[in-house]
């Protein structure tokens, strides 16, 4: 092979590897415009903690914490599926020495804070939820961790477990609050579409941590409110029946993307050599 076509062959595939090594997993899209026609397709339905998307290929973890007071931290608590797809905490195991009080079975505001935490194997867009029961009022607070848009690579940090974060601290540990919704006031067909409450501003933010917690009047007039009713502590309790949006395809990049790894460092010294010694050639069949 003539050596400007081998050193062209060694440059093209070291760019091309370095380009892959690089490259970043495309984006499933949920809709527009206020529109979430498409997001049926992607659903995490409760039928445990630890249910897989539908379809399959997005894994998701709950983890329930309640906080006592207004000054405590958030304490893992344990989360159960009531009926067909009800997921909510369980005091059962605490009452009369948590003193979480009642209901026993709900994610509410009442003798304290409820809160949920979604981890998701990949970044995604939570863009619809349904509660499978309510009672009172069921107004919440959604979270994202560190949220970046569509597209862009996430962060690698995660967020504080049992006893290191507390409702009121959220957004200085890295949560954004995404906004404060009224479920009851803005649900329809049995899911709230929180795309087109929020006009599509929801599609902007996309996480592999979202969190759910019962109203908390001092955090949610920190950010965007959707309803008329949402700042009444102590009436809010609820279960989730299931999530849904958008996600990616693919596991997110390693973190040292813009570093080239071992073998495209060594394509690339491949490529260097070859140039040296066709140009070393040349210089003694000159001589």
């Amino acid at each position: 092979m003539n050596n400007k076509v081998l050193m062209g062959a060694l440059g093209a595939a070291c760019l091309a590897f370095t380009a892959n090594a690089n490259a970043w997993y495309s984006w499933n899209h949920c809709g527009s415009g206020g529109s979430s026609s498409t997001c049926d397709t992607y659903e995490w339905n409760f039928t445990s903690t630890s249910p897989d998307s539908n379809p399959p290929g997005i894994a998701v973890d709950a983890t329930g914490y309640h906080q006592n007071t207004n000054t405590s931290n958030f304490i893992e608590r344990p989360l159960t599926i009531y009926g067909a797809d009800h997921l909510s905490l369980n005091y059962d195991n605490y009452w009369g020495s948590g003193g979480e009080g009642s209901p026993y079975h709900a994610i509410d505001n009442s003798g304290g804070y409820d809160l949920v935490v979604f981890e998701f194997a990949a970044p995604v867009t939570v863009s619809q939820i349904s509660m499978g029961w309510w009672s009172g009022d069921a107004d919440f607070s959604l979270f994202a961790f560190e949220p970046v848009p569509p597209g862009v690579t996430p962060g690698t940090n995660t967020p504080p477990g049992s006893g290191s974060f507390a409702y009121q601290d959220m957004i200085g540990d890295g949560w954004s609050l995404i906004g404060s919704f009224d479920y009851d006031e803005n649900d329809a067909n049995g899911y709230l579409d929180l795309e087109a409450v929020t006009n599509g501003d929801i599609l902007d933010y996309t996480s592999s941590y979202w969190a759910v917690g019962a109203v908390f009047d001092a955090v949610a007039g920190n950010g965007p409110t959707y309803g008329s009713g949402i700042i009444a502590d102590g009436n809010d309790r609820f279960k989730i029946a299931s999530l849904a949006g958008c996600y990616t395809d693919l596991p997110p990049p390693p973190p040292n993307t813009s570093a080239p790894e071992p073998t495209s460092l060594a394509l690339m010294a491949l490529g260097l050599a070859g140039g040296l010694g066709y140009r070393r050639r040349k210089s003694e069949r000159r001589a």
